[in-house]
Parts: structure tokens; C-alpha cells; sequence
């Protein structure tokens, strides 16, 4: 305090307006923190609402067509993920006697022994193999 009486009113000005700024400054991070964080609470709902409508969506696709002729079809999925695809186009094809599971894979194109009359599974490179039926 002894301090700020030793200096001109100049620099008490300066020294006042730059607790203001201060002030001001970590106002402005606490109101971008708030804004930020309540942008990407608004990004992330929205994205699981629309992975919601796109799982139902495909839920209800697959339920129209049950029991019908379908072909699932699975290109060069492997084993890092294989909840997402593999596992459950081979309990469909078990499920649908009418399903066929496709699987084109450079190395594992493989099927359960259970759904093998129901699939085709095709070991090769899936750019060749595609251009190969085209011709």
C-alpha cells in the first residue's frame, strides 16, 4: 500500500487499469470456458441423437425384412471390431434361413461352421475381386 502512495497519478491510472484488464481477462476465460463446454455439451447430444435415429432406423430395416431373402454383405472387416459387423451379420444369416452372408477380405474370410451353406466368403485382394466381376 505504502507503495501506491509513492506513485503518480499516472501510474496509479496504469496500475488500476491493469487490475481492470486482469479482471476483465479472467472474466473472459471463465465466460469462453462456459461457452465452449456448453458448445461441445450441444455437439455431443446431438451426435448420440443422431447415432440414436441412425440405430433406429437400421433396427427397423432389419426388422421389415425379416425372414426375407437379404444379403449381408462384408468387405475386408477384420477382427479388430468384430462386434460391430461380423458377429452380428452371422447371427442374422443363422437367424434367416432365407439370409446369404458375403465376406471379401484379403486374409479372413472366414464364417461359422453353422451358417457355412448360407455363406460365401471370398479370400483376396476386394479391389481385384470387384473388378473381376465386372467383366
Amino acid at each position: 500500500m505504502e507503495e501506491d502512495e509513492a506513485l503518480s497519478p499516472h501510474d496509479k491510472l496504469a496500475k488500476a487499469q491493469k487490475i481492470v484488464i486482469d479482471i476483465d481477462y479472467e472474466n473472459a476465460k471463465e465466460e469462453i470456458s462456459t461457452d465452449v463446454n456448453a458448445a461441445l455439451d450441444k455437439l455431443t447430444n446431438e451426435i448420440i441423437d443422431r447415432q440414436s435415429k441412425a440405430a433406429e432406423r437400421y433396427e427397423n430395416f432389419l426388422n421389415s425384412r425379416k425372414n426375407q431373402h437379404i444379403l449381408f454383405i462384408e468387405l475386408g472387416v477384420g477382427y479388430n471390431t468384430p462386434v460391430i459387423i461380423k458377429y452380428p451379420f452371422w447371427q442374422m444369416t443363422a437367424k434367416n434361413p432365407e439370409a446369404v452372408y458375403a465376406c471379401i477380405n484379403r486374409q479372413e474370410a472366414v464364417c461359422p461352421k453353422e451358417i457355412q451353406r448360407q455363406s460365401i466368403c471370398i479370400e483376396g485382394d476386394i479391389g481385384e475381386i470387384l473388378q473381376n466381376l465386372n467383366k
